[in-house]
């Protein structure tokens, strides 16, 4: 190829590039961030791990800062899929960690197609945009079949570079990929159902989950629905509990955090219920694999309650957690709340455990003279997690060093480094009592599940806001299914809410799917009002409902790669 038209391609390639990058930023749509199969689904899974530093790095191509572009381009790598027959679609499951916070415009594309946008975290509160940021999430998307083949299939990642705590450096840790290719009824598949517990039932400690199968089967996964601690990095506390995360040895990317796995016949699967609280209204459903390498899923066992009979074990979520939640020699110190109600009694609390996501949480890069250290109130931590990467961390600590009211936690390090990250949604503590949950009792008030994220004018909240019929003591009343309304609250600009504004609870939840506001906020100006008869209402969080970005028009064109000497 001679110098001219080596410089003509890459004028077009680049033109197409800065064309492309600039959509990925300005159409970002607000959809669910982690994927579940649903009750019937047959597919099948291909995973990868990006071990290496080369190969997680995501780096945005046009990064002004040196250091950056030295890692460029972008790698791009492959992922071996075997079966597209019968194929009725397919999505990718991609673990991410975000600590150069601020990047935005994430996108992958599969061999060499176009880009899919990737979601930003949509549970974090203002007045901070989502990718202010720290964390580690699994971001689904969607994959049309015509960007996929059969054999060995390519994808490579990019961004748009950062919008706050800008230095030049837009970047994203793709770590693992999870692909799953979904067949019609025809495709060859094991079936099965959970046999016990059954819809309604109450479980002591440390159940077992019986799975029946037919067909020739070789493992299966228990998965529960249930308001827990947050591994997956979305920030949603009541749902499907499991992820794709992995420790920074470790080659292949699989499911953990889990209720269990079975390999063999018989297919009952214990359940190490420490972490979990006492609480009802929880799912259950099983993933079959067959010998054949394909899943099938069961449907859901409802409305199950989990009860101690001689203890009891409560969830106590983090507040006031702040964007880009690190420290290092440039901000030494960040802080956030965890607030224990004045009417639990932690005189009779046994234990207590500090659940939290941290990055570097080893203080790795620190010099002589340099520390680093995570506190509760006055209690220090030793140094716990993983050096230079993501990490699910579980501390025992004495009951002593907690108190009802507001519990501070705090990260500190002076490090020239990387210093200590703490990932969305932040820290959680877990108490375990020494005496059973009060009995359930009769409906009284509701409560905010899944609060309302920041949303552009005329789309969807999602994910959608959910509200919880509660008895006195806060638990979820799971046979309540009267009809809940949901209103504006606060409504600084005159803002109308459309969608379905009146739905029937279903196991004491009423989910608001299809809510929308079509003026933008000055700030976080919104809040929604629930209410339902009998029942004391209930107003989420305020929230910001932002301008819809027209799309961008080209008026120019740039180089990225400067055309060399023949």
């Amino acid at each position: 190829m001679n110098t001219r038209m080596r410089f003509v391609s890459l004028l077009r390639f680049h033109a197409v590039a800065v064309l492309t990058l600039l959509s990925i930023s300005t159409t970002l749509a607000q959809t669910p961030l982690f994927r579940h199969p649903q009750p019937g689904d047959i597919y099948k899974e291909y995973s990868r791990a990006m071990m290496s530093f080369s190969e997680w790095r995501v780096i945005d191509p046009n990064a002004s800062n040196a250091s950056a572009r030295q890692y460029l381009p972008n790698k791009v790598l492959s992922i071996s899929i075997d079966d597209l027959a019968g194929a009725v679609r397919a999505e990718a499951l991609i673990t991410i960690d975000m600590w150069h916070t601020g990047t935005v415009g994430k996108a992958i594309r599969f061999n060499n197609n176009s880009w899919i946008p990737i979601a930003d975290l949509q549970t974090t509160p203002g007045p901070a945009s989502a990718e202010c940021y720290l964390g580690g999430m699994i971001a689904g998307v969607n994959i049309p079949l015509s960007n996929l083949k059969q054999g060995t299939n390519t994808f490579q990642g990019t961004n748009a570079g950062q919008t706050c705590f800008d230095f030049g450096w837009g970047q994203w840790g793709q770590f693992g990929i999870v692909i799953r290719i979904y067949y019609g009824s025809s495709k060859s598949h094991p079936t099965g159902s959970i046999s016990s517990p059954s819809a309604g039932a109450t479980m002591g400690e440390n159940p077992t989950i019986n799975v029946a199968t037919s067909g020739s089967v070789s493992r299966v996964d228990v998965v529960g629905y249930y308001d827990g601690y947050d591994t997956d990095g979305d920030g949603v506390y009541r749902d499907w509990h499991y992820d794709y995360h992995r420790n920074k040895s470790e080659t292949n990317v699989s499911i953990r955090n889990h209720i269990g796995t079975k390999t063999s016949a018989p297919f009952n699967v214990p359940w190490n219920t420490s972490l979990v609280p006492d609480q009802s209204g929880m799912k259950l459903v099983a993933r079959i694999r067959g010998t054949n390498g394909v899943w099938f899923v069961t449907n859901e066992v409802t409305n199950v309650t989990l009860r101690r009979s001689n203890a009891s074990v409560k969830l106590y979520k983090g507040s006031n957690v702040p964007s880009r939640f690190s420290a290092r020699r440039t901000r030494t110190s960040k802080s956030s709340s965890i607030v224990i109600p004045s009417t639990d009694n932690l005189s009779t609390a046994t234990s207590v455990k500090m659940l939290i996501t941290t990055w570097n949480g080893t203080n790795e890069q620190a010099l002589s003279g340099e520390t680093g250290y995570t506190k509760i109130n006055s209690y220090q931590f030793p140094l716990f997690g993983q050096d230079e990467h993501w990490s699910y961390n579980v501390r025992d600590f004495p009951v002593s060093a907690i108190r009802n009211g507001t519990n501070t936690f705090t990260v500190f390090s002076n490090s020239s480094g990387f210093g200590i990250s703490v990932s969305w949604p932040g820290p959680a503590l877990l108490v375990r009592y020494g005496q059973p949950a009060p009995p359930g009792g009769p409906a009284t008030k509701l409560a905010i599940g899944t609060q309302p994220s920041s949303t552009q004018a005329g789309n969807s909240i999602n994910p959608p806001v959910t509200v919880l019929i509660q008895d006195a003591n806060g638990n979820l009343v799971s046979t309540e299914t009267r009809s809940v309304t949901i209103a504006l609250g606060a409504n600084p600009v005159g803002g109308t809410l459309a969608g379905t504004k009146t739905v029937s609870a279903v196991g004491g939840i009423a989910p608001f799917s299809n809510l929308s506001i079509d003026k933008p906020s000055t700030g976080f100006g919104y809040t929604l009002a629930a209410s339902a008869t009998g029942l004391t209402s209930a107003t989420t969080g305020a929230f910001n409902i932002t301008s819809v970005t027209p799309p961008q028009t080209a008026t120019k064109l740039s180089f990225g790669t400067q055309p060399s000497s023949a």
